[in-house]
């Protein structure tokens, strides 16, 4: 169980647009599916990589995207938590885990089926 927020300047958000589409013109609704696109493979190699060390699958929902400050108001704790963050020419990007590891349910079904 985990929750995923990556925040960061606007001007950042547009450059990495720019680069994906090459500096070509976009409407704003394509600006936001490449920059959905860009956080789709930004997090599916995170995620690649939690599943390959722990041996286990697992997976984000679809990543939603919001402008403005960011506040956290859901009423989930998690037991663990890390933060990194970076300091650069386009201002502040910071990327916080929040995540409870949770029981291998497939064993607990697979000793099921034998009983």
């Amino acid at each position: 169980m985990s929750k995923v927020v990556m925040t960061l300047p606007d001007r950042f958000a547009e450059l990495i647009v720019d680069r994906m589409s090459n500096g070509r013109e976009l409407s704003k609704e394509e600006r936001e599916a490449y920059f959905l696109e860009f956080v789709n493979i930004f997090f599916g190699r995170f995620i690649s990589d939690i599943n390959n060390r722990t041996g286990h699958p697992s997976r984000f929902v679809i990543p939603v995207l919001l402008k403005g400050t960011y506040t956290d108001t859901a009423d989930t704790v998690y037991g663990n938590s890390v933060s990194a963050g970076m300091t650069g020419e386009y201002g502040e990007v910071r990327i916080i885990i929040k995540y409870d590891v949770l029981p291998d349910y497939s064993q607990l079904q697979e000793s099921a089926k034998e009983e």
